[in-house]
């Protein structure tokens, strides 16, 4: 099979590279960088040098304004129909070199799904040692035939699809980010709008490992944290 990924940005000069870098240790075809030139949500900040980064890593940039991140995602599909599989990564999620072997493997193995949706996903808080637990009742769709299917409602399909393995781990770097980064994320991201009112305040700036119920949105969906580093230095 033909494989590329793509993944969706905005002013992640912080992350884009160390992720572009474990798309390419793993040798896949192409690699797609779905630039925004402006937030889902709230102020516009200036630009800063996600674009220079993928250029000279040698990942192909579109960029555009979306309302959200299936749109974004469903325009770079378009582009990489000529690939049997895409896989989709944010800038903040990675897979070790040994799972995406096993990923790619599982999914040749299984070519007539048409998406597959991690079954795990390691998701860490404040910093990468502390992960939550117990593991998110989520499974976001990260592999997609760009021919027969298409992305909906954020990160569903509109098509069946299948779970990846078990022990083939997302992990998910979604809020290992600084004060002022975390801020910023609430006010640009998709799910803005649903966030608990001063929970950045009340939550993200108090918040110590012992805490229980602390999810932005869903309190119950982060329960509590286990220290569990990541196994390699993703960022």
């Amino acid at each position: 099979m033909n494989w590329a990924t793509i993944t969706i940005a905005y002013n992640e000069e912080k992350r884009i590279g160390k992720a572009l870098q474990n798309r390419i240790d793993a040798g896949y075809d192409t690699n797609l960088v779905m630039l925004s030139e402006k937030p889902f949500y709230g102020k516009t900040y200036p630009k800063d040098k996600t674009e220079d980064i993928a250029l000279e890593m040698g990942a192909d940039v579109i960029k555009g304004t979306w309302a959200q991140d299936d749109p974004m995602l469903n325009q770079g599909l378009q582009v990489l129909k000529g690939f049997d599989r895409v896989l989709f990564l944010a800038p903040d999620e990675f897979l070790t070199q040994k799972d995406h072997r096993k990923l790619r493997a599982f999914v040749e193995d299984n070519y007539y799904s048409p998406a597959f949706a991690a079954s795990t996903m390691n998701t860490y808080f404040k910093e990468k040692q502390w992960r939550i637990e117990p593991r998110e009742n989520y499974h976001p769709i990260i592999v997609v035939d760009p021919n027969r299917t298409a992305y909906t409602d954020i990160r569903s399909v509109v098509t069946g699809y299948s779970m990846l393995p078990s022990n083939v781990v997302l992990h998910h770097y979604s809020w290992v980010r600084t004060d002022a980064e975390v801020r910023r994320k609430l006010e640009n991201f998709s799910h803005a709008p649903q966030i608990t009112p001063n929970w950045y305040e009340d939550v993200w700036l108090k918040w110590t490992p012992e805490w229980n119920d602390f999810h932005p949105m869903n309190p119950h969906q982060y329960h509590s944290v286990v220290h569990d580093p990541p196994p390699e230095d993703f960022l």
